[in-house]
């Protein structure tokens, strides 16, 4: 029985405009959503005062880095399965999105080095951090360390999706993430009295589900299942 594909396009047989409207619009949702996590968190730690908003700011430049290498894995690997898809070779498609989850997922483990104290310390002194924003920071960095993986798999599902012309399951997942995130940060930050620690393990969890519901469509809308 062949599985039922409502959102996919085929990028090979359907007209060119209806392809570029299909893909581009929601892929450029997406790329928003991961950026509106760090702008919602951005904004509720702002209410805290400057010292934790600046502990915030130290970690960004480690956030943006890793996402960039992250982001620049994934879409590489979208064009080669997508090419190898065109051809008809469905087998080297599968394997190059194994081999670049492995990648990501690698990539996404260089922060945890930064949970080393003896590595953590002189890291973000050397950036500037003042040691009332150290505190702040240690807070903030536990969780968001570890919402690294849970995006690496996420990033890599939303290439998967893309090169088989479906940009929606993407989409809808980063849209459902912001909107836990959005809901949690100021629920764990002011109700739970967790303070600048509270936006980043919202950030965990708003991933977290943005990585469940791209796993769950998987069966439905894909044929590669890394």
């Amino acid at each position: 029985m062949q599985r039922r594909k409502t959102v996919n396009v085929d990028m090979g047989r359907d007209p060119v405009p209806h392809v570029l409207w299909s893909l581009a619009i929601p892929s450029i949702i997406a790329t928003l959503g991961h950026t509106v996590f760090h702008i919602a968190d951005t904004m509720f730690v702002a209410w805290l005062g400057t010292v934790p908003l600046a502990a915030m700011s130290l970690m960004l430049p480690v956030i943006f880095v890793e996402y960039a290498l992250m982001s620049g894995c994934t879409i590489g690997a979208t064009t080669l399965i997508s090419r190898n898809l065109g051809m008809g070779k469905l087998y080297r498609g599968r394997y190059l999105a194994n081999a670049t989850l492995s990648l990501v997922f690698m990539i996404s483990l260089l922060p945890c080095i930064l949970l080393i104290p003896s590595i953590k310390d002189p890291f973000f002194a050397f950036m500037g951090a003042s040691p009332e924003a150290m505190v702040h920071l240690n807070k903030y960095l536990f969780w968001q360390i570890w919402s690294f993986p849970v995006a690496s798999c996420s990033l890599l599902l939303d290439a998967v999706y893309r090169s088989q012309g479906n940009a929606i399951v993407p989409m809808y997942s980063l849209l459902i993430g912001n909107a836990v995130n959005i809901a949690l940060d100021p629920l764990f930050i002011f109700t739970f009295g967790l303070g600048i620690g509270g936006a980043s393990l919202a950030t965990l969890i708003g991933r977290l589900l943005t990585l469940l519901y791209s796993v769950s469509k998987l069966k439905q809308h894909s044929e590669i299942h890394p």
